[in-house]
């Protein structure tokens, strides 16, 4: 899964509500049953096992769901016709106006008022612009570890976040 999805507040409360949703439905089923019916409780409940283990089965059946549906959909996004331009390599260089970004589309800055986070993990450097869009950028994209760290640095400084890990 990726940095975003993992780390995203939005995200996750669509990843729990999704499973707590889930697990009510797959849990009310059963019970449903139970209740309705005539018959004695034991033997209705020996007779509708299966419905009983769809709340256990769920959690590990969700997750490499989920994990697909996401691979899928961006897969889908980077694809599409009106993505073009839109990922892939791009250069960056910053200053006091903001992030210069520089595509074979062409060129857009960011204004240091719009960084609202900066986020770092063991290979990337993500500078959110927004809670949907950040600039992703590979650590070895720098010469060596004391560029990415005044790389970083500088950012802070201008947009005034500090950076996470």
């Amino acid at each position: 899964m990726t940095y975003h999805n993992m780390r995203s507040p939005t995200v996750r409360r669509f990843r729990i509500g999704c499973g707590v949703f889930g697990f009510l439905v797959l849990s009310i089923l059963p019970l449903l049953v139970l209740v309705t019916t005539d018959g004695p409780l034991l033997e209705t409940a020996t007779a509708i096992w299966p419905l009983l283990l769809g709340p256990l089965l769920f959690p590990f059946i969700l997750i490499p769901l989920y994990k697909s549906s996401v691979r899928r959909t961006a897969a889908r996004m980077v694809t599409e016709r009106e993505s073009a331009g839109a990922f892939g390599s791009c250069s960056l260089s910053i200053g006091p106006d903001g992030i210069v970004e520089t595509k074979a589309n062409g060129q857009s800055i960011r204004k240091w008022d719009y960084v609202n986070r900066l986020c770092l993990t063991p290979h990337h450097i993500f500078v959110y612009t927004s809670s949907i869009e950040a600039f992703i950028l590979p650590k070895r994209a720098f010469e060596d570890d004391r560029h990415s760290r005044e790389f970083v640095d500088q950012i802070a400084k201008y947009a005034g976040v500090t950076p996470e890990s």
